[in-house]
């Protein structure tokens, strides 16, 4: 297995195994994510896509993911495919920290070629076959997902992304919360409510102000 990375200065990633005919390229410079893997088509090539966001963090060397249950070459996408296929179908979904800011670009990128580019287009097809796993699910993300973010004025974030508290069974590893914008759940971060026109606080108000004109009377009538 070869891996090369080159300079960090030239605005982009790229990640080679060799091995598994497995490609992961981020080109931060133009922010194009292009995703292969066995049975994709390199040759095809990817038109214009806007910049990922930069709420949407993208680390700089892709992480190892791994698991004992899979075949360590293809670990990784394999990982992040399941992963990427439980959010689609959930909405919101609770990971380890570090993968679910590792799946994140993965779903900004595939909802903006959904978005921009339309179910009709062979790549966005191919994309979306592999990267959801589940065929309701392809349905779903052409008929609610993309429509729902398409209204939006701009091209994301389209996920947002919580630190949780700690689970102890995950030993070492912090835990996260990703969600597709625009879910039915209510929301993790609940708003500050306003209370200034209470009925209480505005009857307390009133009284704070009568007291405190009654006692500039009494000072004004010692004088």
């Amino acid at each position: 297995m070869s891996s090369e990375y080159p300079n960090r200065t030239e605005g982009y990633i790229e990640r080679r195994r060799t091995a598994n005919t497995e490609l992961v390229r981020y080109e931060l410079g133009r922010s194009v994510c292009v995703l292969l893997s066995n049975g994709m088509s390199a040759s095809r090539t990817v038109t214009w896509l806007p910049r990922i966001p930069k709420a949407v963090k993208i680390g700089h060397i892709p992480q190892r993911l791994k698991s004992p249950r899979l075949d360590f070459q293809r670990a990784r996408l394999e990982i992040l495919r399941r992963m990427c296929s439980t959010l689609f179908r959930e909405e919101r979904a609770e990971f380890r920290f570090h993968r679910a800011v590792e799946l994140r670009p993965y779903v900004e990128r595939l909802l903006q070629f959904g978005i921009l580019r339309g179910s009709e287009d062979p790549y966005t097809r191919e994309m979306v076959d592999w990267w959801i796993m589940d065929g309701d699910i392809r349905e779903k993300f052409f008929e609610v997902y993309v429509p729902r973010f398409r209204e939006k004025e701009d091209f994301g974030p389209f996920t947002s992304l919580y630190f949780i508290q700690d689970d102890p069974s995950e030993g070492h590893f912090h835990r996260g919360v990703i969600e597709l914008n625009g879910n039915p759940y209510p929301p993790i971060v609940i708003e500050q409510m306003v209370y200034s026109h209470n009925l209480l606080n505005v009857l307390l108000k009133n009284a704070i102000c009568q007291q405190m004109s009654n006692l500039q009377m009494q000072h004004a009538a010692t004088k």
